[in-house]
């Protein structure tokens, strides 16, 4: 129960690993683009079906299996895969308006505001869940931007370190 992810403040060696995955994943892929074209929109989607896939094959087996689910982590629906699978699109949408480099900062910013000072963090850690959709699954959806910020960040650093190793 050390590693696991932590469930109300604080992070873990679970929580680094995921940041971890996300933040390398786009700096590789920053420092591998050369140029932004349409045939990337198809790279996006190759990406992120396959990711979709298994997120709802994971979704499937636990549910039929009854295997546990803590839903503390991304929520009752959602999964990893789910916020893998919802990077690719955001990042190929942001990263088509200048500037793209202050978007994580910009998110990052935005995201805190929303958990501290407009009752963001309150939703998310109260143990009530609605029958709707995004309460069942405030976790994994909350935790997106965070998400985002990570792989924004991988990203513009990547493109900033690509010249050097050129």
């Amino acid at each position: 129960l050390r590693f696991a992810k932590t469930h109300d403040y604080g992070f873990s060696l679970m929580d680094m690993g995921v940041g971890g995955i996300v933040f390398s994943d786009y700096f590789a892929l920053g420092v591998k683009r050369r140029q932004r074209s349409v045939s990337l929109y198809g790279h996006v989607m190759k990406k992120t079906i396959p990711l979709w896939i298994l997120g709802l094959i994971r979704l499937s087996l636990v549910t039929m299996l009854n295997y546990q689910n803590p839903v503390e982590e991304y929520g009752v629906h959602w999964n990893f895969f789910f916020t893998l699978g919802c990077l690719p699109p955001i990042i190929f949408v942001l990263t088509t308006l200048p500037p793209a480099f202050v978007y994580p900062v910009v998110l990052c910013v935005h995201h805190f505001g929303l958990l501290g000072f407009m009752g963001g963090e309150d939703f998310v850690i109260q143990n009530e869940r609605a029958s709707d959709l995004f309460s069942a699954n405030k976790e994994g959806l909350v935790g997106l931007p965070g998400y985002i910020s990570i792989a924004l960040a991988g990203l513009t650093i990547g493109q900033r370190v690509r010249p050097l190793i050129s």
